[in-house]
């Protein structure tokens, strides 16, 4: 053909037929769209649609995925179904696309708390009455250990006094506003137990009454365990077979060998008052306050004495409501963050994931010289595999005796810096 050396007006011949279209293979193709997980903005080769599903996921919600975002995976089916043999696929995520996160937890060092449930927490509770809310605070992050139902909560404020937990049960029902007066008791005669005392028993047995009467009090109390003390009204006494009838039921059983009573005499403090009703068996009062209140005060209610096992914590979680039941007496255990853990790629795919925690020991050494408590460096045997933030689990005997974290190694030494030392 001809070169145009120069300037000027030439004449070229041009074919007037059709050029042919060279042909292009359709075994290969390339896609651009959303996908449940995958690399992204990165063409990834897929060789099959199970490959395409091991990589990018299947397929989308469409009530979620509107507006069509959910076509992909289908046209992805498609092409290999149809003869497709090579897919070339980039994954693209919005600007607001987030990578799911997961905090890993475990009990402080320091300032730890670990207490129970005063009573049935429900699905969907957003409060928990505590037995106890010390070290407990807002923004703490709360574990209730319940097996395959454990969750956790975090407090949207500090722990407040609510009432308290008695030892027994309601032998009535007491209404809002009705008086829950503490009692200080002095104790006066001491009588021996002529043979064991049964539960709901309404008449004891005692060696001599001596001067024992009608509407005096009796501390029933076995040195075996105080949890089982109660106090009791005499209704009427017997000189002649040495019986007391009291005006309620014993709550509890109480063998002669380990029991011992005693007549008190009780003086009034300051009322409470009850801030809602309760039932016969209740075990929690709720009150108006708590001052001076704690374990084994003495509480009247109406003819009835009760004795305090613990003053009891109302916890607001109101932003994390249980998912389920809990029932009174399950642990609730406060937890920091000891890890987060990402998922890959963005997307809600990450949501889906479960973590799981064992201990695996990188290296089993000893501790080469004595160090003193609280004292730093640790010399040991070796350091292989130790860095800053490795957790020395230290035993004796096969019993562990403490658990820190590493803050630096020394490998020439072999030498450790611990947490607190």
């Amino acid at each position: 053909m001809p070169e145009y050396l120069a300037p000027g007006v030439y004449i070229e011949e041009v074919p007037s037929g059709n050029k042919p279209i060279e042909g292009v293979s359709t075994s290969t193709a390339g896609m651009v769209g959303v996908t449940q997980r995958g690399p992204v903005n990165q063409p990834t080769l897929t060789t099959s649609y199970a490959d395409f599903v091991r990589k990018f996921g299947g397929y989308l919600d469409h009530r979620v995925f509107t507006n069509n975002r959910d076509a992909l995976p289908y046209a992805a089916e498609g092409f290999f179904i149809n003869g497709g043999q090579r897919l070339y696929v980039t994954r693209v995520v919005g600007t607001n696309a987030r990578y799911a996160q997961a905090e890993l937890y475990g009990s402080p060092r320091g300032n730890p708390a670990s207490t129970t449930l005063t009573q049935l927490a429900a699905a969907g509770a957003d409060t928990l009455l505590l037995d106890s809310g010390n070290n407990i605070a807002q923004d703490d992050v709360l574990l209730i250990k319940d097996g395959t139902r454990s969750e956790y909560v975090t407090a949207q404020s500090d722990p407040v006094a609510a009432g308290v937990r008695i030892h027994g049960r309601l032998q009535a029902a007491h209404n809002n506003g009705d008086n829950v007066t503490p009692q200080t008791p002095t104790d006066d005669q001491v009588f021996v137990a002529n043979g064991d005392f049964a539960a709901a028993a309404m008449t004891i047995a005692l060696v001599d009454v001596l001067d024992l009467a009608a509407a005096e009090v009796l501390r029933i109390a076995d040195t075996g365990n105080s949890a089982l003390t109660e106090y009791v009204t005499v209704d009427s006494v017997n000189a002649g077979t040495n019986t007391a009838t009291l005006t309620l039921p014993l709550q509890n059983a109480h063998p002669a060998a380990t029991t011992t009573v005693t007549r008190v005499t009780l003086v009034a403090g300051a009322p409470k008052t009850l801030t809602a009703d309760v039932a016969i068996g209740a075990f929690m009062l709720p009150l108006n306050d708590t001052v001076g209140l704690a374990a084994d005060a003495i509480l009247q209610l109406g003819g009835e004495f009760q004795v305090v096992r613990n003053v009891v914590s109302s916890l607001s979680i109101v932003t994390s409501e249980t998912a389920s039941a809990h029932a009174a007496g399950v642990d609730v255990i406060k937890q920091v963050p000891l890890l987060r853990a990402y998922a890959h790629y963005q997307g809600q795919w990450g949501n889906h994931l479960r973590l799981s925690i064992r201990h695996s020991s990188v290296l089993d050494t000893t501790v080469s010289a004595n160090v003193a408590q609280n004292a730093n460096p640790i010399k040991l045997a070796a350091t292989f595999g130790l860095g800053t933030g490795s957790v020395l689990d230290i035993q004796r005997a096969g019993s562990p005796i403490a658990r820190e974290r590493v803050i630096s190694v020394s490998t020439a030494t072999n030498e450790v810096d611990v947490e607190g030392g």
